[in-house]
């Protein structure tokens, strides 16, 4: 008898403390994880992933050890994790377009791919994820199927765009999803806008700077919940479109959106403009110091932007009068946060100038912070040493 108790104390032992590890992934080939999942009659959830991704080493080390979620994932799924570049994980990623990481792909116990993420998901939007890809009427792949197939019903729509936002924005054009949340939006009517749940919707799916539901906020906006909501409602699809025209390289597209951003911002579209057109112009490779003086000098508070900055000035340009204002915005960068990325181009900056002296004092202090963040220093030492040469 007592030894049949002591088994069973091992056993709920062994129990918790499978619980408590979090996500249990399998090991073996995708063929055996599908049968695996047949053979259970569960889901089969895949964390698509490679060796050098951040966000998926941040999703193992704090996301998928949590109790919790490892209580959920292991009773519904069965959980496999695969590397993208190697092996048959290649032929996996060409085969459902897994293009960006972390991917999180569900099937159904027979093979079935119903649900997609891409990228990082803290603990509670992967748990509302996994919830929904056991769910029909969530799955992002079988609600794009009946849209296919004409189904319009304002309460699928909703769930639909939703899903997309989340899942299918890798695989469908803007305006695809944009005409899917005005679709709804039409069906549900303007009275409706301005109640609670459907002005969250607005706020959160609605951010199509041309779309009917955009002016209608704008127009009225006494009709929402207060001024600050909608000021950072139309913040966020500005920065929205701003994203898609600097992506577009297109001059018209440009030439458009700064026209739209003065009518809609008067007098505050400067900062915006300002940015939309340096960017535009740095991603053709066709930037002039004087539009990016323009923005930063002026407008740009973001200390990793200011960093991008002043290494692009430092790596173009030769004058004095240029690596000067480069300075000044690294200088301001590290007012805002100290770190080894703005104390390194300072002293190479320092160092371009010749004023050696400074030089050196920016690259020891971008050593010291490049220890503490255990980071490879050859290219830090190897500058300091072509510095206390000149010395």
């Amino acid at each position: 008898m007592r030894l049949y108790f002591q088994t069973l104390i091992l056993i709920l032992v062994v129990t918790q403390m499978s619980n408590a590890q979090g996500v249990r992934f399998e090991q073996g080939s995708w063929a055996e994880v599908q049968a695996k999942a047949k053979a259970t009659n569960k889901f089969i959830f895949v964390d698509a992933v490679t060796a050098t991704c951040s966000p998926c080493k941040w999703m193992e080390k704090e996301v998928f050890p949590k109790r919790a979620v490892g209580a959920f994932f292991n009773k519904h799924f069965i959980n496999y994790k695969f590397f993208m570049e190697k092996g048959e994980g290649i032929a996996f990623a060409k085969k459902y377009q897994v293009f960006g990481y972390p991917t999180s792909l569900y099937f159904t116990p027979s093979g079935k791919l119903v649900h997609r993420n891409i990228g990082a998901l803290d603990d509670q939007d992967l748990f509302r994820e996994g919830q929904n890809a056991l769910n029909p009427q969530k799955q992002y792949y079988t609600l794009k199927q009946q849209y296919e197939s004409g189904k319009r019903v304002p309460k699928f729509l909703k769930n639909y765009a939703i899903a997309a936002a989340w899942n299918g924005m890798n695989e469908i054009k803007p305006s695809y999803y944009n005409k899917l949340v005005n679709t709804y939006l039409t069906k549900i009517g303007k009275a409706r806008w301005s109640t609670p749940v459907e002005w969250k919707f607005i706020q959160q799916y609605a951010l199509d700077i041309q779309s009917e539901a955009f002016a209608y906020v704008m127009k009225h906006p006494d009709k929402f919940t207060n001024q600050k909501e909608v000021d950072q409602y139309r913040e966020k699809v500005i920065g929205v479109r701003s994203y898609q025209v600097i992506r577009s390289s297109n001059m018209g597209t440009l030439s458009r959106y700064k026209e739209l951003l003065q009518q809609l911002l008067g007098a505050k579209a400067a900062p915006v403009i300002a940015e939309v057109t340096y960017k535009f112009y740095q991603r053709r490779k066709e930037a002039t110091f004087e539009q990016a003086q323009q923005y930063f000098d002026r407008h740009c508070n973001d200390e990793y932007e200011l960093n991008q900055g002043a290494e692009w000035v430092r790596q173009k340009y030769t004058t004095k009068d240029k690596l000067e204002v480069a300075l000044k915005w690294v200088n301001k960068s590290i007012s805002l946060e100290t770190n080894a990325d703005n104390t390194e181009i300072k002293g190479r900056l320092l160092f371009k100038l010749q004023r050696y002296v400074e030089a050196r004092k920016a690259v020891e202090q971008a050593i010291k912070f490049a220890k503490k963040e255990k980071r490879d220093m050859q290219a830090l030492t190897s500058l300091l040493e072509a510095i206390k040469s000149k010395l």
